[in-house]
């Protein structure tokens, strides 16, 4: 379970990176940076995305703490 969170809390933390460099790049160009996360425009897309590398994330975790408990680490 611990490799689990760890996965899931490292994935969200690049995800939170990622949008806050997307933000910060499109406030100095002088744009509105959440326009493109609007549900009509792309959100869909976007949240399908973010939802499913969250799930990789998790899910290599998983799969981390199993393999060390057969392995015994």
């Amino acid at each position: 379970m611990k490799g689990t969170l760890i996965g899931l809390g490292v994935t969200s933390l690049i995800w939170a990176a990622l949008v806050g460099a997307y933000a910060g790049i499109e406030l100095v160009r002088g744009h509105r940076p959440f326009e493109m996360l609007q549900w009509e425009v792309g959100g869909k897309f976007v949240t399908i995305v973010i939802l499913l590398v969250l799930f990789l994330g998790a899910l290599i975790g998983y799969t981390s703490d199993r393999m060390r408990r057969t392995r015994g680490y």
